[in-house]
């Protein structure tokens, strides 16, 4: 399986999934968005960047994560952005702004009040490593709440590389394996 998402400035974000089994590359629709990427606790719209004018950020009182003190960053989508989510909760080291928790709340169920939505699940930093200079999460858990189910994910390589031509970024690279 291979997965391509196209961010574009003014433009809305694409999506693409390629499955060897069909040999083809089908488009994600918005509606599926809100769906399991392959079989885990993850959603396609959970594996798309978030730009901050997308929503209202608030800092919230200061946290320990662990032995680590954090800041806690509130984000509540605008209006105007379709969101599974009521609000986002990131717990953000002070020392190199790793985030080390990430709590998404839900649109549905009982609200909290002066909060938003319940807690549907939670991201959890395992392990760092740094590589060729750069702080990378190697290990995370994603659990939800009320649930014996989580998602493992984890880095076994990664290599930087410099600039890539945007050929690289289509749905026929994605085909061709390129």
């Amino acid at each position: 399986m291979a997965f391509l998402l196209l961010q574009r400035a003014g433009l809305p974000d694409e999506q693409y999934v390629y499955l060897p089994a069909y040999k083809k590359a089908r488009r994600v629709t918005t509606k599926e968005r809100t769906t399991s990427f392959a079989s885990s606790d993850l959603t396609f719209f959970d594996l798309e960047r978030r730009e901050t004018k997308e929503a209202t950020c608030k800092k919230l009182s200061d946290e320990k994560v662990g032995k680590d003190d954090c800041h806690v960053i509130e984000a509540t989508p605008v209006a105007a952005i379709s969101s599974p989510y009521a609000r986002v909760v990131t717990f953000l080291r002070k020392t190199d702004d790793v985030p080390l928790r990430t709590q998404f709340f839900s649109l549905d169920g009982p609200l909290v009040p002066l909060q938003g939505g319940k807690l549907e699940k939670t991201l959890f930093t395992k392990k760092l490593k740094t590589i060729d200079g750069k702080l990378v999460i190697t290990e995370s858990r994603l659990e939800r709440a009320g649930s014996q189910r989580a998602t493992e994910l984890r880095v076994d390589a990664i290599t930087f590389v410099g600039e890539l031509p945007d050929a690289t970024f289509t749905v026929a690279a994605l085909e061709s394996g390129g």
